[in-house]
């Protein structure tokens, strides 16, 4: 590995990393000398965050009526007065992507059936922030997402 091949540029908490075939950011784990310019580099990146998050999903899809449960629970809240909110916490498309194909979860229906049991649905556009390894938020980031979220709650208080 050369210097023309491989460069590392320190961005904040990540790491980005071109090897000629792809770019990405990254989490340094581990490095070890390889000779007088080289390094052996363990990394963990969006990706692996991907590959890892995928086996939660294993045997573990959407229970429909557990989903009618939580309507009615939402109904019932509403009905008292009570302000119901829900949100998808930000992360990245590969990470939404992942999420609704293996666990059978569709947003769109949750979201309307949650409005229609008079819940209030706040929406967060995922380019507002970035993720370290493809599913959590950066710390920077999470603390614009929790401010964020109180300023947009705070709206329903009474």
């Amino acid at each position: 590995m050369n210097n023309k091949a491989f460069s590392l540029v320190r961005e904040k908490a990540f790491f980005i990393f071109t090897d000629m075939q792809e770019t990405t950011k990254a989490i340094v784990l581990k490095t070890i000398k390889y000779g007088d310019s080289s390094l052996i580099v363990k990394l963990y990146t969006a990706s692996s965050g991907l590959k890892s998050y995928r086996k939660t999903f294993v045997d573990n899809t959407c229970d429909t009526k557990a989903v009618q449960n939580y309507y009615d629970w939402v109904k019932k809240m509403s009905s008292n007065d009570l302000t119901i909110v829900g949100f998808r916490p930000p992360s990245t498309l590969a990470m939404e992507h992942l999420e609704d194909s293996l666990s059978g979860f569709n947003y769109s229906s949750f979201i309307e059936g949650f409005e229609n049991n008079g819940g209030v649905w706040l929406e967060f556009s995922r380019s507002d922030y970035v993720s370290y390894d493809g599913s959590h938020l950066h710390y920077e980031s999470a603390n614009k997402f929790s401010k964020n979220l109180g300023l947009k709650i705070e709206k329903y208080l009474k």
